[in-house]
């Protein structure tokens, strides 16, 4: 298959006369108000090639050998063009096991908002890396302290050793986007099998090995990682020009502004396992002659083998497995019995315990935590929901989510459940059209 595309996005916000004229009382010489105009647009002009071949029919140990492939060039109007490709291999050896793999080079663009976000104003809360009490915390304590004396004498601090900041009052930065950024790319891999037992009817299994690095990703910290990347990365690096330090005063040295642009900065290693089971019971091919139902049951889990990240060019890699939203191993599993107008589901998620701390810091800070709070319990939640079809149209439904009320862990409003606990609920769904059938009266 051979085809073209061309499209254009455009997009324009505008906030409220009030925002637009809502000065910053912190900046006031600025003339920079809360709110921005955020507009632009862009055109991409594609071009795409699909070709599937079979390669092998019906043959010992081949019951099927198929190979695919795809190429796509854009050409964007703000960044110039870019290319994505497949090739997808998968091998049927009979009718019970099948082996598939793929690799591929994926894009993705800078949106209207990456690249033309209006400059408007923000505040960040941070913990100052050149103060006495945080100068031993970074991943390289010497390379922070060094480039933390030079900023601070540069800044009129006269002992840059005994400099404390511990304010806890919010600093005023800037948010704008930034129109020179490029797409950023992956290259991945995937490898596995599929197994599906002629003798247990309804089976189904795969298992998949996936490798993903992503280059050149678009990425926009936050004001403490900002200050932290500064003194904590080899010099020159590009974080150091998105602070400002008082240099008047009463007490010269205090960051006094901050700049949150997104650049093509960052690049991501990950790769791990990935389980799928699905089971459909019908009990009649078991010899059950009473209607009763099917049952289908359904397993989904990942092993993640590693999860790396470096914040720039030329920086360390930071090691994210078994960090907060990264745990080891995850899994959901659901049961669901299917009867006449009848359903019902069970659920249950869960992951791994995880750990409160990063490996330097655990390093760095060991005592940071008392021993029985340095990880985050595993996640365990039970969700049932019960529904009724009325007709094909209406169906009514409830249940309850959080089944055995898990709570946060202490010290966090949100993991690794959320702090809302048990709560029921109940609705209903209709089509319009089925509507008539439940209005006699008409």
């Amino acid at each position: 298959m051979l085809g073209g595309e061309y499209r254009k996005e455009s997009s324009d916000s505008r906030p409220s006369d009030i925002e637009l004229l809502a000065d910053s009382l912190e900046y006031p010489l600025t003339g920079v108000g809360r709110g921005s105009r955020t507009q632009g647009e862009f055109d991409v002009a594609e071009v795409f090639v699909e070709v599937a071949v079979p390669v092998l029919r019906d043959l010992p140990f081949a019951q099927a050998v198929d190979v695919s492939a795809a190429y796509r060039y854009s050409d964007y109007s703000t960044s110039g063009g870019t290319d994505t490709w497949n090739v997808n291999g998968r091998w049927e050896i009979d009718d019970t096991i099948a082996l598939r793999g793929t690799v591929a080079r994926a894009v993705r663009a800078p949106n209207i908002v990456n690249l033309f976000q209006g400059r408007q104003q923000t505040f960040g809360t941070f913990a100052d890396p050149c103060s006495v009490e945080n100068i031993t915390e970074g991943e390289n304590p010497g390379l922070r302290a060094e480039n933390c004396r030079i900023d601070l004498l540069a800044a009129g601090v006269a002992n840059p050793a005994t400099f404390i900041n511990n304010s806890s009052e919010a600093v005023g930065g800037f948010i704008e986007g930034n129109p020179l950024l490029q797409p950023e790319s992956a290259d991945t891999w995937t490898v596995g099998f599929v197994l599906t037992p002629q003798d247990i009817p309804g089976l189904s299994l795969s298992l998949d090995y996936y490798n993903i690095e992503i280059e050149d990703a678009i990425q926009a910290y936050t004001s403490q990682r900002i200050v932290n990347n500064c003194y904590d990365l080899p010099r020159p690096n590009q974080f150091c020009d998105l602070i400002e330090r008082g240099t008047v005063g009463g007490n010269p040295g205090r960051i006094t502004t901050f700049s949150q642009i997104p650049g093509n900065l960052a690049s991501y290693e990950t790769s791990g396992w990935d389980l799928n089971v699905a089971y459909r019971l019908d009990p009649a091919n078991f010899g059950v002659e009473r209607d009763i139902g099917t049952f289908n049951f359904a397993l989904v889990g990942n092993a993640l083998d590693s999860l790396s990240f470096i914040e720039v060019s030329g920086a360390d890699p930071i090691n994210s497995q078994g960090q907060i939203d990264a745990p080891d191993y995850t899994a959901t599993f659901d049961v669901t019995w299917d009867w006449r107008a009848w359903s019902a589901n069970y659920g249950f998620s869960w992951f791994s315990e995880t750990n409160r701390q990063s490996r330097v810091s655990r390093v760095n800070n060991p005592d940071a935590y008392e021993p029985q709070y340095r990880q985050f319990p595993a996640r365990e939640v039970h969700d049932f929901r019960i529904a009724y079809d009325v007709n094909d149209g209406v169906g009514v439904y409830a249940g309850v989510n959080n089944f055995t009320d898990e709570q946060p862990a202490p010290g966090s409003e949100s993991y690794p459940v959320n702090a809302l606990g048990r709560y029921f609920y109940v609705g209903a769904t209709a089509r319009l059209d089925s509507l008539g059938s439940l209005m006699p009266w008409r």
